[in-house]
């Protein structure tokens, strides 16, 4: 009996993985901005944890949805991967609307989290520079 994933299988897999990946990820950042405050500086011990949300919730999603999708949950993953015919052009542009869908479920999820008055203080995550945070 063979157990292959239909193509709207994986991509629900991608959507949940997406999101999963914002919301872990990007929440780290988040959590880390509100214990620090909205003037706060990340030492290198800060972004080390970071980084470690990333790996695990990664590592997490590798071991979840790895054998029914491949795990992409990165539209550049899957545009390296078409781009070395490794995945078709058809399904590569299916699993970019899939993470593009499941990025916006997961920064939704942590808006319902931190509330809306998060995002001006704290940035949900949102890359930016400050010249005082150490080890750059």
């Amino acid at each position: 009996m063979n157990k292959t994933p239909t193509l709207p299988q994986k991509l629900m897999a991608e959507i949940l993985g997406t999101a999963f990946l914002v919301f872990v990820g990007a929440g780290s950042i988040t959590t880390t901005n509100f214990i620090l405050g909205p003037k706060g500086v990340f030492s290198m011990a800060d972004l080390g944890i970071i980084a470690l949300a990333f790996a695990f919730a990664i590592a997490a999603m590798v071991y979840t949805i790895g054998h029914i999708s491949g795990c992409h949950i990165n539209p550049a993953v899957t545009i390296a991967l078409a781009v070395s015919r490794r995945i078709g052009w058809r399904v590569a542009a299916a699993y970019v609307v899939a993470q593009l869908i499941g990025g916006i479920l997961g920064a939704l999820v942590m808006a319902l989290a931190y509330g809306t008055s998060a995002a001006a203080t704290l940035g949900y995550g949102a890359t930016n520079f400050n010249a005082a945070t150490t080890g750059y």
